[in-house]
């Protein structure tokens, strides 16, 4: 704690300025620069005592800011980061295979943190498939939709859609992809995702 110790406390006779002046120095000292938080009662400073622009970011600890501290309805749309991802329609992409298994129809790569809706179109088959559906590669990331590979088929020449929730918390890759059916065929199709990415 600072203290203020004056080098004039008990004066005999004459009372000198330059002790006077010392005594004032002594003040000054202290109060210029050199009170530290020991100095001040507990509650001390008030609200309307904390200027305007004193509380800056660097101010502020990494996390300090949490969800208790934001009113309900806080955060407006204005503030969040919203990012969309595009694959647009491919050229029919091919498979030869005796075994059913997944065939990837189109992807997109380094999709960072968030939540995003995907939405995924098979624009065209040539033989019967089963879905289409989105899953993902790599990173981390949870997908929630009605539909899966195993309840609902297109058929040749057929288009149908999906959609799907996609929370990633690690970069990966969405992909759109088809349950292949036949020994050979051929499908095309393009994913897009809109949503709010974390980072």
């Amino acid at each position: 704690m600072s203290q203020i110790t004056l080098p004039n406390q008990s004066v005999t006779g004459a009372n000198l300025w330059s002790q006077v002046e010392d005594n004032d120095q002594a003040i000054v000292d202290v109060v210029n620069g050199d009170i530290d938080a020991t100095n001040l009662a507990d509650s001390a400073v008030e609200t309307a005592k904390i200027d305007d622009d004193a509380v800056t970011t660097a101010k502020i600890d990494d996390g300090a800011v949490t969800a208790a501290k934001l009113a309900t309805e806080a955060v407006l749309s204005g503030k969040l980061k919203v990012a969309t991802f595009a694959a647009g329609i491919a050229a029919a992409t091919t498979w030869s295979s005796a075994s059913p298994s997944t065939h990837l129809v189109r992807e997109i790569t380094n999709v960072t943190p968030g939540i995003y809706l995907a939405s995924g179109e098979l624009s065209s088959t040539n033989v019967t498939v089963l879905g289409p559906a989105i899953q993902t590669s790599g990173g981390t990331a949870t997908v929630t939709q009605v539909d899966n590979l195993s309840s609902r088929s297109t058929g040749a020449s057929g288009a149908q859609t999906v959609a799907a929730l996609v929370q990633v918390t690690a970069t990966t890759t969405v992909q759109l992809v088809v349950g292949k059916l036949g020994p050979s065929g051929s499908t095309s199709g393009g994913i897009a995702l809109f949503g709010i990415a974390a980072s």
